[in-house]
């Protein structure tokens, strides 16, 4: 069976002043995203929002058969 890539998408998570958790999706994410890239866009997410990143997830959808 073959796997063919479909779409990939970054869920990061921000804590609020409060201690709230704020939930981001980015969507059209590459294929070949390195983890070290994608755990740089977690640390320019902090940057940009002036929030820490308490998790970022890549979650890739694929078509076997």
């Amino acid at each position: 069976m073959a796997k063919t890539w479909v779409k990939s998408s970054i869920g990061a998570i921000t804590i609020e002043a409060d201690g709230s958790e704020r939930k981001r999706t980015f969507n059209n994410i590459r294929a070949d995203a390195a983890d070290e890239k994608i755990a740089t866009f977690g640390n320019i997410l902090s940057t940009l929002t002036g929030q820490p990143t308490s998790k970022v997830q890549l979650t890739s959808v694929n078509s076997v058969g």
